[in-house]
């Protein structure tokens, strides 16, 4: 996919138009306008404003890999969480997801 393409789909995909989104990184409708439509190529600058507002890597932007977002941080407690769950038994591990399956239901 192209980068102007990548750039629609995040764009779209948030619902913001050309216009909204331009004001919210700083840039100008047109720019973004031309890079999505592939009749300009964008500036690192650029091309860093939008990574950090979609939150994902400027080689997501660019085409360049698969990943949509970078890995996500583990706060404390879900690092405890995976630490509990790896240092349980097989039948242990099988009853805690059970009871996070039934605890999250519907949300």
């Amino acid at each position: 996919m192209s980068t102007g393409n990548i750039i629609r789909t995040l764009r779209k995909e948030r619902g913001l138009s050309q216009s909204v989104l331009a004001a919210e990184i700083g840039w100008e409708r047109g720019t973004i306008a031309a890079v999505e439509g592939g009749h300009d190529r964008p500036g690192a600058e650029l091309v860093q404003a939008l990574a950090t507002f979609f939150q994902t890597t400027t080689d997501h932007i660019l085409g360049r890999d698969g990943v949509k977002q970078p890995a996500a941080v583990q706060t404390e407690e879900e690092a405890e969480m995976l630490a509990r769950f790896r240092d349980a038994t097989p039948e242990a591990r099988a009853a805690m997801l059970m009871t996070l399956r039934a605890m999250t239901r519907g949300n």
